[in-house]
């Protein structure tokens, strides 16, 4: 009887240790998604534009010659992209929303250059002058 009640015992104990909240050790991927399109302006494509969602420091891609961009490990959720190249004008897209299961394009974006660019002569030294972006 003593036997039969040790093995009752045993076995139960064994059941009761796999009942509990205890992790696995493994962590839930974190499930993320790509923005990807293209930057121009009315000339053509714009090389080495940078794109920045903002709330992510880590999150920033560089165009290529043909103006195509991608940033990929993007989580779900609303944000900020920002697209921009020197001497060039800005984009700002403050609420793009990334859904669950949708990676986002954003087709074609178009940046515009100045109106003139000129040349100002300081007086203080012909060496030394200031651009000028209007």
């Amino acid at each position: 009887m003593n036997l039969v009640r040790y093995f009752l015992i045993l076995v139960f104990g064994f059941i009761l240790s796999g009942c509990g909240d205890s992790n696995s050790g493994t962590e839930p991927e974190t499930v993320t998604f790509t923005i990807n399109g293209t930057v121009q302006d009315a000339n053509g494509a714009i090389a080495q534009a940078t794109v920045s969602i903002t709330n992510f420091s880590q999150l920033t891609a560089t165009t290529t010659s043909s103006g195509n961009f991608m940033i990929t490990n993007v989580p779900a959720g609303t944000h900020e992209v920002v697209v921009m190249k020197e001497y060039f004008g800005k984009f700002v897209e403050k609420h793009l929303t990334v859904l669950v299961n949708a990676d986002v394009n954003l087709n074609t974006v178009t940046l515009s250059q100045p109106s003139s660019l000129s040349f100002v002569n300081t007086g203080l030294n012909r060496d030394y002058n200031l651009i000028q972006l209007t």
